[in-house]
C-alpha cells in the first residue's frame, strides 16, 4: 500500500487524517445524542443510558474546536495561492450553496421524524415546513426556543466557518494594502516545541478569559435559563455563545500555526499519551464540578468549569497532532479516500443517521445494538454515497461544489469541496 508522507506531497497528510476522524467521531456523537439523556431534544426520542451522556459529553468537548483549528491552519494556506476574490468565491460556492441546500432539504425530514418517534402522526408535516421556511425568510435573530424551529442542524459548523473566513479574507486584504511595499518576509524555521505549547497556554487563556465574559453576560441576560442555548442571527448564522470564544480562538491559532509553519519538522507537541492522560483527569474533575453545581449554582465554580473544558479541549487538540505525527502521517489509499470524501460525509451524514435510528426505533432490541449498528450503517453509508453517488453526480454535471482536482506536480488528489 502506497504511503507517502507530509513532505513528499507537499500537504500535512497528518491533519487530513484527523479531519476524517473527526467527522467519523461526529457521526458517533449524533448516533450517541439519541439513546442520551444529555439531548432530550433529539429527533429521534428512544430508550437513554448514561453511558451515552458521558460519551456526547466526552465528544462535545473537543471535536468542533479542533475541526476550527484545522480549518484555519489550510485556510492561509489556500489563500496564499490565488487571491482574496477568487478565494472568498470559491468558498461561497463550496460551503454557501451545501449549507442553503442542506438546510431546506433537511428540515422536513428532520420534523418528520421528531413528531413520528414521538407519536405525534397527526402533525402535517408539510405545513410545519412551510412555516419554518416563512420564519427563516423572516431573517429573525434570537435564541432557539424548540428543536422543530427552523435551524441550521449540524451544518451551523458551515455558516460559522464561512463567517469566519470572511472576516479572516478581510483582514488578510487589509494586511496585503498596509504591507504591500515592505520587503518580501522570510521563510522562518520550524519553531521549538516549548514555543508551540507556550503559544497554546496564551491561546487557552484569551479563550478562557474571553469565555468567562460570555458566559456572565449569558447569565445576566437569561437569568441563568439560557446559557447553553443557541443562537441564529438573520437566519443565517447559528451558534452557541458559550462557544464562540473557543471556536474563534482555534480558528485563529490554526491560521498562525500554518504562518509560523508549526509541525514542518514532523516533530510533536508531547506524547498523545500525556494529552490523553491530561485529557481523562481533567474531565473527572469536570464531572465532580458539574454534579456540585447541580446542587446549587455558583459563578465561581462555574468559571473553574470553563477553565477545565477549555483545558480538555486543547488537550485533546494536542493528542490528536502528536498522534498524528508520530504514527498517521501517511497517506495510504483508505486515508486518501476518506479524506476525500470527509466534507461530504459531514454535509450529507445527518440524514442517514436519522433514518436509520428510525428504522431501529420499533425493534425491541439493546440500544447498545442500536448504537452500533447506527455507527456502523450512518458512517458506511455516508461514505458510499459520497464516494460513488456525488462522484458519479459530479461527472455527469460538473457542479463546481463536487470538482475533483489534480496535482500533477505532487501527484495527489483532492476534492476542492473540501473547506479548507
Amino acid at each position: 500500500m502506497l504511503q507517502t508522507n507530509i513532505q513528499t506531497n507537499g500537504r500535512a497528510c497528518f491533519f487530513d487524517n484527523i479531519r476524517y476522524l473527526i467527522v467519523l467521531l461526529v457521526i458517533v456523537l449524533h448516533v450517541a445524542a439519541a439513546y442520551s439523556n444529555y439531548m432530550p431534544y433529539w429527533v429521534v426520542d428512544d430508550q437513554n443510558s448514561r453511558f451515552f451522556d458521558i460519551m456526547v459529553s466526552v465528544l462535545d468537548l473537543f471535536l468542533m474546536s479542533s475541526l476550527f483549528f484545522i480549518a484555519g491552519y489550510f485556510a492561509l494556506k489556500s489563500i496564499q495561492k490565488t487571491n482574496c476574490l477568487n478565494f472568498i468565491k470559491n468558498k461561497f460556492i463550496r460551503l454557501g450553496i451545501p449549507w442553503l441546500l442542506g438546510i431546506v432539504l433537511l428540515n422536513p425530514i428532520h420534523c418528520y421524524i421528531y413528531y413520528y418517534s414521538r407519536d405525534a402522526h397527526s402533525i402535517n408535516i408539510g405545513n410545519n415546513f412551510i412555516r419554518e421556511m416563512k420564519n427563516a425568510l423572516s431573517f429573525n435573530t434570537g435564541f432557539l426556543s424548540s428543536t422543530v424551529n427552523f435551524q441550521h442542524y449540524h451544518l451551523w459548523f458551515i455558516s460559522l466557518l464561512l463567517l469566519f473566513l470572511i472576516i479572516f479574507t478581510l483582514t488578510y486584504k487589509g494586511k496585503q494594502i498596509l504591507t504591500k511595499n515592505s520587503a518580501q518576509e522570510i521563510k522562518p524555521n520550524a519553531p521549538s516545541n516549548k514555543r508551540i505549547l507556550l503559544t497554546f497556554f496564551i491561546a487557552g487563556i484569551i479563550a478562557i478569559i474571553s469565555s468567562s465574559f460570555v458566559f456572565k453576560a449569558m447569565y445576566d441576560a437569561t437569568g441563568g435559563l439560557g446559557v447553553r442555548k443557541w443562537l441564529i442571527v438573520g437566519s443565517v448564522i447559528q451558534f452557541q455563545p458559550i462557544k464562540i470564544s473557543l471556536y474563534s480562538t482555534c480558528f485563529i491559532l490554526g491560521i498562525y500555526a500554518f504562518h509560523k509553519h508549526w509541525f514542518s519538522n514532523n516533530k510533536a507537541p508531547g506524547h498523545p499519551l500525556v494529552w490523553l492522560i491530561l485529557s481523562v483527569i481533567f474531565y473527572c474533575i469536570n464531572v465532580v464540578i458539574f454534579m456540585k453545581l447541580m446542587q446549587g449554582f455558583s459563578m465561581n465554580l462555574t468559571i473553574i468549569l470553563i477553565i477545565v473544558r477549555i483545558s480538555i479541549a486543547f488537550f485533546m487538540l494536542l493528542a490528536l497532532i502528536s498522534f498524528g505525527i508520530k504514527y498517521w502521517n501517511s497517506s495510504s489509499s483508505i486515508n486518501r479516500s476518506l479524506a476525500d470524501s470527509s466534507y461530504n460525509i459531514y454535509l450529507f451524514h445527518l440524514i442517514f443517521v436519522y433514518l436509520i435510528q428510525l428504522l431501529l426505533f420499533k425493534w425491541e432490541i439493546s440500544i447498545y445494538t442500536k448504537f452500533v449498528i447506527g455507527c456502523i450503517g450512518s458512517i458506511l453509508v455516508s461514505y458510499l454515497f459520497s464516494k460513488f453517488v456525488l462522484k458519479n453526480i459530479s461527472k455527469k454535471f460538473k457542479p463546481l461544489i463536487f470538482k475533483k482536482s489534480y496535482d500533477q506536480k505532487n501527484n495527489t488528489s483532492y476534492l476542492t469541496a473540501n473547506p479548507e
